[in-house]
């Protein structure tokens, strides 16, 4: 970064609380054009420190070492000062001639301002005990940066409720003067550009509005006066996901102290910016095209694969924040699908819920190295302190694992019915046929499945059992395993429309392909929240394009069977693995 001051100025502009010090960096500054980088030091005075990484070795000699120091401050003293020409690595350059004023900030005003409490600490240096001395001074620093950055941070909010105030008692109008030249200039280029120019002039039209609130009226005397003009540098603002550039007005106090502008706070609010990105990732832009497809505006930036990574990050850790914390006391749910997937090595447990109305819900996200019982119990805890009353009698459609089944049981009681997805069922009785039998089995399972009443699916079940036992024991004994938790839907006489929503987890196993898609592009798996956050930010994407479930005019129907079957003590069976 060292070796290109654009570079470093793009940082500037991009973060507004950021400073470099130049410890050794200094000839790099020697072998760039001198007028770039003086015109650097310039605008930039007040965030760059003279600093340096130079220490005693152990085996040094002191007066050698503390001889180095000087030739280096003198040798680079010399060039910020003075506009002598020097020789320095075999090349040639000439001094910046810089300000008295930008020196003292670049020695000395910038390491007190940016680091509190360093003015009082100069002394710890000095004392005997130089290691004691050294550890409270890293400790003082550290602290004063904490605390500065906090400050700022409670200066800008309490700017942007003032500006709130402000705008809600002034309440102002305010005109924008584009010339009808350059309105037409603009059109040339793309409407999009009309609009950037008139957004960019709104913006600092209010930004001007707060200047003036805060300072008074310009060219105009006021001995009372707390604040003073300090001139414009560059910012942005966000426009439709995108950095647009803009010039800042800047205001410090009487004591020179940077008075935050809540105008512009708002300006840079990046929830949209974040919203934005979200939504096309969505969509399956990646973080490397994300520049190329979505730049419209000429003078934008800010757009890079990193910041695009970071905006991305934050907003589908927020999704993800939202998903777990999402208040669930208001649904009364009829229905839950729990079921895995795997991502990477990670397996994901969700839990979906299906209203009285026919509404479906992503509950939960939990992720583990398997479906075991201690995680979906957890997760199923965590649904009952987010308001989910398991003593409700409800149907749990799962792909019958063990360990789901337990945990439903465990959880829900008497509550819990259980219905084993039908369509698992039948993948798993066929994988054990060979493939001249399997298209017959298949079409008698999907059958035996279809018919209305229980008695008769049951009974079309148990022949096609006798004749597997015949054909192919492994295939039987699959089928046989479970054979009533795959029936549930029909002894509780659900309508045929609304059955063929929840006699299988054909919904989540949607859900999870929709995640896929999105994931698709995520090369490398790493720690942390990664798989929660993306999988979430696939869940809920899949979410927003979902409709009611087919035959949701019947869902009070299946209430009435459920309340009914608690009432008589359905017998309740207990699902195990296919």
């Amino acid at each position: 970064m060292e070796t290109d001051v654009d570079d470093i100025a793009r940082r500037f502009d991009r973060y507004p609380n950021f400073a470099v010090d130049m410890a050794a960096c200094v000839p790099y500054f020697m072998l760039q054009p001198r007028d770039k980088v003086r015109a650097f030091l310039l605008k930039y005075q007040d965030r760059v420190l003279y600093g340096t990484d130079l220490v005693v070795l152990p085996r040094s000699k002191t007066t050698d070492a503390v001889a180095e120091f000087r030739k280096t401050y003198a040798r680079d003293w010399k060039f910020f000062s003075t506009d002598q020409n020097a020789e320095y690595m075999g090349h040639t350059y000439r001094g910046l001639a810089l300000p008295p004023s930008v020196l003292r900030g670049l020695f000395h005003h910038n390491a007190v301002r940016w680091f509190p409490g360093l003015e009082d600490a100069r002394n710890l240096v000095e004392t005997r005990d130089s290691r004691r001395s050294g550890d409270r001074l890293r400790q003082m620093c550290l602290q004063g940066e904490s605390q500065m950055k906090k400050r700022y941070q409670i200066d800008k909010q309490r700017a942007v409720q003032k500006f709130r105030q402000f705008a809600a008692e002034e309440n102002q109008p305010i005109q924008l003067v584009i010339p009808l030249k350059e309105v037409l200039d603009l059109i040339q280029r793309g409407l999009m550009n009309v609009a950037m120019a008139a957004f960019t002039k709104l913006a600092e039209s209010v930004m001007g509005h707060e200047v003036t609130a805060l300072v008074g009226e310009k060219n105009r005397a006021n001995a009372a006066r707390m604040n003073n003009r300090w001139g414009s540098e560059p910012g942005y603002c966000l426009v439709g996901g995108q950095k647009i550039p803009l010039q800042r007005p800047r205001v410090r106090d009487t004591r020179k102290r940077e008075v935050p502008l809540g105008s512009y706070e708002l300006l840079q609010r990046a929830s949209l910016m974040e919203e934005s990105v979200w939504q096309k990732m969505m969509h399956g832009i990646t973080t490397r095209r994300y520049n190329a497809v979505v730049k419209e505006l000429e003078q934008a930036y800010g757009i890079q694969k990193s910041t695009i990574s970071e905006h991305f990050i934050e907003a589908s850790r927020e999704r993800l924040d939202k998903l777990l914390a999402r208040p669930l006391r208001e649904y009364a749910f009829c229905a839950m699908m729990i079921d895995g997937t795997n991502f990477d090595d990670q397996q994901l447990i969700t839990v979906l819920g299906i209203t009285v109305h026919g509404q479906k819900l992503v509950l939960g996200l939990r992720q583990g190295a398997t479906e075991n019982t201690t995680v979906v119990k957890q997760l199923l805890d965590e649904l009952r302190e987010r308001g989910v009353d398991f003593e409700v009698p409800r149907l749990y459609v799962l792909d019958g694992g063990k360990a789901l089944s337990a945990a439903v049981r465990r959880t829900a009681g008497k509550a819990g019915f259980i219905q084993r997805c039908q369509v698992h069922k039948v993948r798993n009785v066929v994988d054990h046929l060979t493939e001249e039998h399997q298209a017959h089995v298949r079409q008698k399972l999907l059958s035996a499945y279809g018919t209305r009443e229980y008695i008769d699916a049951r009974r079309a079940l148990l022949r096609l059992l006798r004749e597997l036992m015949a054909l192919n024991p492994s295939a039987a004994r699959s089928l046989e395993e479970g054979l009533e938790d795959t029936l549930t839907v029909h002894r509780l006489r659900v309508p045929p429309r609304l059955r063929t929503s929840l006699a299988s987890t054909n919904p989540i196993e949607s859900a999870f392909s929709i995640v896929e898609t999105v994931c698709r592009n995520v090369k490398r798996w790493q720690g942390g929240d990664q798989h929660l956050r993306w999988v979430a930010s696939g869940l809920l994407w899949a979410e927003s394009r979902w409709n009611r479930v087919h035959g949701y005019r019947e869902i009070p129907i299946l209430v009435k069977e459920l309340e009914l079957a608690v009432i008589k003590g359905l017998p309740l069976r207990h699902a195990t693995v296919a």
